[in-house]
């Protein structure tokens, strides 16, 4: 069942497509679980003065607690991130398909960079505040008019100098990419003159077989999708690099090539979405 909500325009996916073997991955002991609940608790409010703190602090400092605030995130969610390749610290715009909530979390703990949000989280009472003081780039999703400030601040900030983080395919899927590349982001490259490099997310279990048992499913609630990772032992998120596209191939072929190059590298991941492969064109246009 599809979902729009203020923070995702839409998910194509929904329970079903756990694995059917779900009942079998490994979950940590009753005490490391609640300890993780603990931390994860303790979080929000130290994001929130963290958000407070940033906003009257030097950009940069404002970056390095978001960053730290991330990797806390992450440890207390169970996860590991494993990165095959470089991301490097030359600026860049970095693409990724979209497979659950963290996936800019994992970007912003592995190398300083500025992640793009729908405006909407802007409004949040505790991750807007935090947002804002990292540098978030928002986009308005419902107004067609603000694609040309969006395109021109992430353009900005590659000039600048700092690389920039976007989702391109628009929704959360909880396996193999699958939705083209909305090319209007891919703009903001070619005019800043910098490459593109295209990300392949996926998560793993202990012994290294996909699952989706990481992203968050339809309908179901943030926390009970929280509380699902958590329970689990050995979570790991990858992270594989692909090779740079020149942006002077123009915005279309770099969402073309961009598209190809995910899915050719996700060809080995099991394809457990319910809505299958081919997902109409959606997100940034």
């Amino acid at each position: 069942m599809n979902k729009t909500n203020q923070y995702f325009p839409e998910h194509p996916c929904d329970l079903r497509c756990l694995p059917e073997d779900e009942d079998e991955v490994e979950e940590v002991g009753e005490v490391r679980f609640l300890l993780r609940r603990l931390v994860m608790r303790a979080l929000y409010p130290a994001g929130w003065c963290a958000g407070v703190l940033g906003a009257a602090l030097p950009r940069s400092a404002g970056a390095a607690l978001f960053r730290w605030w991330a990797r806390a995130w992450l440890a207390a969610s169970g996860v590991r991130v494993r990165i095959s390749g470089e991301l490097g610290s030359d600026p860049v715009l970095l693409i990724a398909n979209h497979v659950s909530y963290f996936d800019a979390l994992v970007f912003v703990a592995g190398r300083p960079c500025t992640i793009t949000a729908a405006h909407d989280m802007r409004a949040d009472r505790f991750l807007g505040r935090f947002l804002s003081a990292a540098g978030t780039i928002y986009l308005e999703r419902d107004r067609l008019s603000a694609l040309r400030r969006f395109v021109g601040e992430v353009a900005e900030e590659l000039r600048s100098g700092r690389s920039v983080v976007a989702f391109p395919e628009g929704r959360i899927r909880c396996s193999a990419p699958g939705g083209a590349f909305a090319p209007t982001v891919l703009q903001a490259a070619v005019d800043a003159g910098v490459p593109v490099r295209p990300v392949l997310l996926w998560c793993e279990r202990p012994d290294g077989r996909p699952t989706s048992r990481l992203s968050w499913l339809g309908d179901e609630g943030l926390h009970d999708s929280l509380r699902r990772v958590q329970r689990m032992r050995g979570a790991a998120v990858r992270v594989q690099v692909l090779p740079d596209l020149d942006p002077g191939l123009g915005r279309a072929e770099l969402a073309r090539r961009a598209d190809a190059a995910l899915a050719e590298a996700g060809a080995h991941l099991p394809e457990t979405c319910i809505s299958g492969p081919a997902l109409a064109r959606g997100g940034v246009r």
